[in-house]
């Protein structure tokens, strides 16, 4: 049962066993981030349902993090998914063409019903207009029903409060955002295991 419950989040599986112990630290602000994660899954735990943004270049052990996160909520018998912004947009999208009965409400309900979704890769290939637009019903819905969101880009803080708008970015503090910028080198590039 546990595999299955794991399976189903479908964490990749280069991070599959990605924890919070297994992440190394090499400076102040990957001490911070960690440290902000594991708050993040703790209060998550104790029932406090706020979202969490994690910004900032790629190989910084974002998606690490995230990882580590799920794994915790997965340890307390919650639910959580992980998906890049692109596929969750692509899946949601498909139901547009299928002849069985699934349709977009159906789609963006499955993407709402998690106890946690971790949104990956946000802004990086979910550009079309269509497609976004998908991504952030699953957001606004994620919102009305008061869920906890992890939202994950390559993007600066900046920009990514403009691609959200001011009413979704507004949704998004209204329980509390934890906020966390990994500005630091890429360390797969300096051949850092374990970080990333």
């Amino acid at each position: 049962m546990r595999e299955k419950h794991f399976a189903g989040a479908k964490l990749p599986g280069r991070h599959a066993k990605s924890g919070f112990k297994e992440y190394q630290a090499h400076n102040d602000g990957q001490t911070k981030a960690k440290a902000g994660c594991v708050k993040f899954a703790r209060d998550f735990l104790e029932g406090n349902a706020r979202n969490l943004i994690m910004v900032g270049r790629t190989g910084t052990g974002k998606t690490h993090l995230a990882c580590a996160v799920a794994r915790n909520v997965l340890n307390q018998h919650k639910y959580a998914r992980y998906i890049t912004s692109e596929d969750m947009a692509n899946e949601i999208a498909s139901s547009w063409k299928r002849e069985s009965n699934d349709s977009e409400e159906h789609a963006v309900y499955r993407f709402t019903e998690y106890d946690l979704l971790i949104l990956d890769e946000y802004g990086l290939h979910d550009r079309h207009e269509n497609r976004l637009q998908l991504v952030h019903k699953v957001l606004y819905s994620r919102y009305d029903e008061g869920k906890s969101t992890m939202l994950i880009s390559n993007m600066t803080l900046d920009e990514l409060k403009k691609d959200l708008g001011d009413r979704l970015w507004s949704r998004f503090q209204h329980d509390g955002l934890s906020i966390i910028e990994c500005n630091w080198a890429d360390q797969r590039m300096q051949g850092v295991g374990g970080g990333v």
